[in-house]
């Protein structure tokens, strides 16, 4: 930033004016001030400095100087001072600038009171109101202190953020001031605000109307994953344990990647969404209906998850004759026709968790995006298997089990959702045969002497039909 220059002219009221006269401090600026309504401005950027100097006028016996939120806050002498505005408290503000001015000529005092003979101001671009919290946040800059300002929303439709400078209140903003970037707001030429409907990186910035210089600057980032959902096999039928249990099973690969993918280039000005979350997701430390143990907590800021819910048509069976650890809600179920399991702590009417962004089965298998580049990737395996030794000849058993994938991320310490939720499922449809009856080898095993479960139409696809 190039100091600045201050000049202006200050009357001296102390002795008759045909003899003080009046004095000028010294008339080049750079940059030009702007006059608006008889006032001085100084237009700098956060962290700017203004150099100030005056003239040294006849009978000088002393000048002070008080720069409101500037560092320092004051100065003796004609100067020059090198104000740097690098105090919070003078952002977004307009800061008067005083002289006091002490002279003798001849055997007259002529004396000048602390007087405001310009002001410095440090415009910002901050949210609009209801906008931080709601559809994103201001995230610190990777930079640190000196980086600059960052703001991360998620994509969404037909959807805006808004912003607005932030300059004291004296003039108005087309008084000095301009945008570029963004889209202007109807009726309110100090606002801006940036579509929501495709990701990317939007940089707003302020500048100064008499000379184009940028004077605040904004990056917006619009966030969105789109998840891909990949049967790799299934449904398979698998007859394990010296035929004492038949399973039914698909493995299903999922990865998303973040856009845009230049948020993760950490050798740019970036916001600063590395390393670990500061908040917990929802219900990290709640029980997994399955097994009883925690839900589990994200690795990183950016987390692929995943809900899970599930229907049990088994009316024949306990949950003792299935693979169900009895440290997880869903024993003691059984039998039942036609149950919605509870799969979460708080579970909707269609049998998903009800908070859009609980995880109620995350695989932790986290990827750090800032090194794959914002991919993030995962795996699951769902099962039905019954004891062949349970039910009888005839009985049915099924369990349809199905799940959603999604992206969530850490903005300013709350999470947001940051997909579109990715569907999938596995009907594990079983029924209790006899080889000998059927004259059939179902398990492969060179005769027809076992009684056992066999697949009675299990299926397995990217969606959530049958539910």
């Amino acid at each position: 930033m190039m100091p600045v220059i201050l000049s202006a002219v200050l009357a001296l009221s102390a002795m008759p004016a045909a003899l003080a006269g009046t004095f000028q401090l010294v008339p080049n600026t750079t940059p030009t001030p702007v006059e608006i309504s008889g006032k001085r401005y100084v237009i700098i950027k956060i962290d700017g400095n203004v150099l100030f100097k005056v003239a040294q006028p006849e009978g000088l016996q002393s000048i002070k100087w008080k720069f409101s939120n500037g560092n320092p806050v004051d100065g003796n002498g004609a100067g020059p001072h090198d104000i740097k505005y690098d105090k919070e408290a003078g952002w977004g503000a307009v800061n008067p600038v005083q002289i006091e001015v002490k002279r003798k000529v001849g055997d007259q005092n002529c004396n000048t009171p602390f007087k405001r003979v310009a002001a410095v101001v440090v415009p910002m671009i901050e949210p609009d109101t209801g906008q931080a919290g709601t559809n994103g946040d201001m995230v610190p800059s990777n930079k640190g202190a000196t980086g600059e300002k960052h703001y991360v929303s998620p994509k969404k439709d037909a959807e805006f953020v808004t912003f607005k400078a932030k300059f004291g209140s004296e003039f108005a903003f087309g008084d000095a001031l301009e945008w570029e970037g963004g889209e202007e707001v109807a009726g309110s030429p100090e606002k801006r605000k940036v579509s929501r409907a495709a990701t990317g990186k939007t940089v707003l910035n302020i500048k100064r109307k008499n000379d184009g210089v940028e004077v605040a600057r904004l990056n917006v980032w619009i966030v969105w994953a789109d998840v891909q959902a990949s049967k790799v096999s299934g449904p398979s039928i698998l007859y394990i344990q010296n035929n004492t249990r038949s399973r039914v099973t698909a493995v299903w690969d999922f990865e998303a990647t973040v856009q845009p993918v230049s948020i993760f280039t950490t050798a740019d000005d970036i916001p600063d969404m590395t390393g670990g979350n500061e908040t917990r997701v929802p219900n990290w430390d709640k029980p997994h209906a399955f097994d009883g143990n925690p839900l589990g907590d994200a690795t990183y800021k950016w987390d692929l998850t995943r809900q899970w819910r599930e229907r049990s048509l088994i009316p024949t069976l306990s949950t003792g004759d299935l693979n169900w650890p009895p440290g997880g809600s869903m024993s003691g179920t059984l039998p039942h026709s036609n149950l919605i399991q509870q799969t979460s702590p708080n579970t909707a009417a269609n049998g998903y968790p009800a908070d859009e962004l609980e995880g109620n089965d995350d695989g932790g298998n986290d990827d750090n995006p800032y090194v794959t580049t914002g991919k993030l990737t995962e795996s699951d395996s769902p099962t039905l298997s019954p004891a062949n030794a349970a039910g009888t000849v005839g009985d049915t058993v099924e369990s349809r089990i199905q799940f959603r994938v999604f992206v969530r991320a850490e903005i300013n310490k709350k999470w947001y959702p940051i997909s579109d939720y990715s569907p999938w499922r596995l009907h594990g449809k079983l029924k209790k045969a006899d080889e000998a009856v059927d004259d059939q080898d179902y398990n492969g095993d060179g005769d027809k002497l076992d009684v056992l479960w066999i697949d009675n139409g299990s299926a397995s696809d990217s969606t959530n039909n049958g539910w």
